[in-house]
């Protein structure tokens, strides 16, 4: 298992394995999926790629973990591996050419050199009764390695690569490539948002010290066009989430003096956020960052988050509770101090 979350790089070998042997015992061998026991050939892959899946969500269930998808993006790479197995004749992790798993992987997009994900692969080869998808989950799940590719919680997604014929002998027998993933598929914007917001809160700062930082991450790893139009929009809601989320916390807490103490220095990013306008911002760094000027995009109606998504709602207003309790006794003075003057000397 190759692993880039948290920024700990690190490798789990796993070994191949093409039997089970005398003996063993798996939940496998009980599991009724259809397929399982079909000998693979070229009219049937697809059957006996539903029966791997269904056998590998099976172990994981018995496990107490959720199931696999398929992904397209792990699927085609599998598919390729298999295949180049057979042809070149070779069985390992690492083809001839020293390309790695993750190296196929950045090839077919699925994860990329600076991304956040978790990525591992079992294979296997087998003839006649042994190439069932029965019997190399048996073979996987009685090798270690494989094992605990296959049990491994973090993995939520699989491609499935079978191909007919096995290295060295292309006449009958099958060949099994799964590569496992996960991969948080964030907002790379979201960073140098995070990276901005730290800025504004030094002495003398304004939104112009923060075209260096954007450019030194534009360089990096290039901003889109929709992502520069969101940038500073982040921005200002990420000044909103700390000024809200700090008042909260002293508000359940008066005696954290860290959070008291930050309040003042995260009123001030929101402060220097919302000084310039959305529009003025974006052109700024659009232009620090060399790129043409361009309008931005206007909303047509459509809905902004997903359907099935359910926002949150902050009820910021004076009298929420979210807001603290000084600033909201001191409105309720205010109301008690009008209501209570003496009116009838001007009434008529």
């Amino acid at each position: 298992m190759f692993s880039r979350r948290h920024a700990a790089t690190f490798l789990v070998a796993a070994v191949a394995a093409l039997a089970a042997p005398a003996g063993a015992q798996a939940h496998a061998q009980d599991a009724a999926c259809p397929g399982a026991d079909v000998v693979p050939a070229a009219g049937n892959l697809t059957q006996v790629a539903s029966a791997t899946l269904c056998l590998l969500n099976d172990e994981r269930a018995a496990a107490g973990l959720h199931p696999l998808t398929v992904a397209q993006g792990l699927t085609q790479p599998s598919a390729s591996y298999s295949a180049r197995m057979v042809s070149e004749n070779f069985f390992a992790h690492v083809a001839p050419d020293g390309a790695t798993l993750t190296d196929r992987l950045e090839a077919g997009g699925y994860i990329e050199p600076d991304g956040d994900w978790t990525v591992g692969e079992n294979i296997a080869w087998g003839q006649g009764e042994i190439s069932t998808a029965r019997s190399i989950m048996v073979a996987w799940m009685n090798s270690p390695g494989h094992r605990e590719n296959i049990l491994t919680p973090e993995f939520t997604e699989v491609g499935i690569g079978i191909v007919p014929g096995t290295p060295g002998d292309t006449s009958w027998g099958a060949t099994y490539t799964t590569d496992f993933g996960d991969v948080i598929e964030s907002w790379a914007v979201g960073e140098i948002a995070v990276t901005v917001s730290s800025v504004l809160h030094h002495d003398g700062a304004t939104y112009a010290s923060t075209l260096p930082a954007i450019a030194a991450f534009d360089r990096r790893r290039p901003l889109s066009d929709d992502e520069i139009t969101a940038l500073w929009p982040l921005v200002v809601l990420r000044g909103v989430v700390l000024v809200l989320s700090g008042r909260q916390q002293v508000r359940l807490d008066d005696a954290n003096d860290y959070a008291s103490g930050a309040l003042d220095r995260e009123f001030e990013i929101l402060r220097r956020a919302a000084a310039v306008p959305l529009e003025v911002a974006t052109a700024r760094i659009r232009h620090a960052l060399g790129r043409p000027p361009a309008d931005a995009a206007a909303w047509e109606g459509a809905p902004i988050l997903p359907a099935g998504i359910h926002p949150v709602v902050l009820d910021a207003t004076t009298l929420s509770p979210m807001t603290c309790d000084t600033c909201r006794l001191c409105l309720e003075t205010s109301v008690a101090d009008v209501l209570s003057q003496d009116t009838t000397g001007g009434a008529s």
